[in-house]
């Protein structure tokens, strides 16, 4: 008769990972996703448009000499901006650079993720691991979003959730492979927890108390304490540099103004709001303490799921999102490898597959996000593209035969457009361009020289600025 599923299954599950087919296997998806993001004609934004501008405008500021939070003041990281800047110098002032640079993103956390997956994880697990962690670098939406509500908008916290669900890894599941992998762990935690500074404060501050965690209660991160501790002495001294002033002042000005979400009444309705996912992560607390109660886990298993927990909600009270607390997913990994680990008895491995089934459908979710994306991004026709100045191919919604749209998104940019055909009939502009708006985008739309000293993205909520400052 045919071979019962179980040990099949078991099989499947047990394949050794090696990291050579580990980046193979995960790599040819990763590529599929990046050339489904850049592959279409024109880049669509159906939602959110202005965050899009943000960070290209942003960019601009750097390309042009300024520095963040000197040349112009922003509560999250400069890393964001960085990276659209660098994307300028490969494919000149455009809005395709913001592409550019998620790709790079892409490839820096397929790249972490792989190092701290392949040691730790067997090969399916792994894999599922690699692209949960990366892949929402390229996701056309923002996570918690409907898959069809195409916006760039936000990108860092895509970017955290990443860095900080293979942090999480790193610092709670100890590698199979003994203690050969300890520098590199070090040098990728190090490496994640300063990318997570510069992308957004906090996803570091999560990370650095989760560090600070592993030291107290993961056996193999105090094997290698004193390592570690010199990676959160270094972060915290950088934190604290006259260098990071600036950042510190302009995230604390956005928490204490009211544009922050530091309210605890926020933290319940995020809660009750994501009550079947915060069910399912509870869930997996109460496994977790269980299976260390019964002496088949260690207590770094229940202190990091209660982390992964909290931390997940406390990142997701703080983001303009719904849903999603991503790092609430690593749960299932952690219970994963504590499982697949167990002898006593042998845990079946149906159960251990459907731990995977969480990630697996965010996955899935990507992959049908960036599917439709780019069926629909490659139909311009539908849709109204800009034809001229740095914008041109950013596709928003509406009907081109239309006398006028009626979509926010592309009323805001026609907007913009007329204003960036008003500069240009008087000539190419010499001076610096300021729009009383929350962003001022038309700096990088015409090639202009940026202003200095405003908020790149202002709320009422916010102090104005000087006017000596802003003009």
């Amino acid at each position: 008769g045919a071979p019962r599923l179980g040990p099949r299954l078991a099989g499947v599950l047990g394949v050794e990972t090696r990291p050579a087919t580990l980046v193979l296997l995960a790599g040819i998806p990763a590529a599929i996703a990046a050339w489904a993001l850049w592959s279409t004609e024109t880049m669509l934004s159906r939602y959110g448009v202005m965050d899009l501008l943000f960070n290209l405008a942003g960019g601009w500021h750097i390309a042009n000499g300024q520095t963040a939070h000197e040349g112009f003041h922003e509560a999250v990281g400069q890393l964001n901006f960085l990276l659209t800047a660098l994307a300028f110098q490969v494919v000149g002032p455009s809005v395709r650079a913001f592409l550019v640079g998620e790709i790079i993103m892409l490839a820096l956390l397929f790249a972490t993720a792989c190092i701290a997956a392949a040691p730790r994880l067997p090969l399916v697990a792994a894999l599922v691991f690699v692209l949960f962690n990366a892949l929402p670098a390229v996701m056309p939406t923002n996570i918690g979003d409907p898959l069809d509500v195409y916006s760039f908008a936000m990108s860092y916290n895509r970017y955290g959730w990443g860095a900080i669900g293979t942090l999480c890894l790193i610092l709670f599941v100890p590698p199979r492979q003994g203690p050969a992998v300890r520098r590199l762990d070090i040098a990728t935690g190090a490496a994640l927890l300063a990318a997570m500074f510069y992308i957004k404060l906090t996803y570091f501050t999560v990370g650095v108390a989760g560090l600070a965690l592993a030291l107290a209660v993961s056996d193999h991160v105090r094997a290698a304490r004193a390592g570690w501790i010199a990676v959160l002495v270094a972060l915290l001294a950088n934190a604290a540099a006259p260098y990071s002033r600036g950042y510190l002042a302009d995230f604390l000005l956005a928490a204490t103004s009211g544009f922050g979400k530091t309210e605890p009444a926020n933290l319940l309705r995020v809660i009750f709001n994501n009550g079947i996912e915060c069910a399912l992560y509870g869930a997996g607390v109460i496994l977790a303490l269980q299976l260390w109660r019964n002496g088949r886990a260690p207590a770094r298993l229940p202190a990091a799921a209660l982390f992964a927990f909290a931390g997940g909600l406390a990142l997701l009270s703080q983001n303009t999102q719904h849903h999603g607390a991503q790092l609430g997913i690593s749960i299932a990994f952690l219970l994963y490898d504590a499982l697949s680990r167990s002898t006593r008895p042998v845990v079946p491995p149906a159960v251990q597959a459907a731990l995977l089934l969480a990630p697996l459908i965010s996955i899935g979710g990507i992959a049908i996000g960036l599917a439709g994306y780019h069926v629909s991004a490659g139909r311009p026709a539908s849709h109204h593209v800009v034809d001229r100045t740095h914008l041109r191919g950013l596709a928003v919604p509406g009907n081109p035969g239309g006398s006028y749209p009626s979509n926010r998104d592309t009323r805001y940019v026609a907007m913009l457009i007329e204003a960036a055909d008003l500069f240009a009939s008087a000539g190419e502009p010499t001076g610096r361009i300021e729009l009383l708006d929350r962003i001022n985008p038309l700096p990088f739309i015409l090639g202009a020289p940026p202003p200095r000293g405003r908020d790149l993205w202002w709320e009422p909520t916010m102090p104005p600025r000087p006017a000596e400052t802003l003009l």
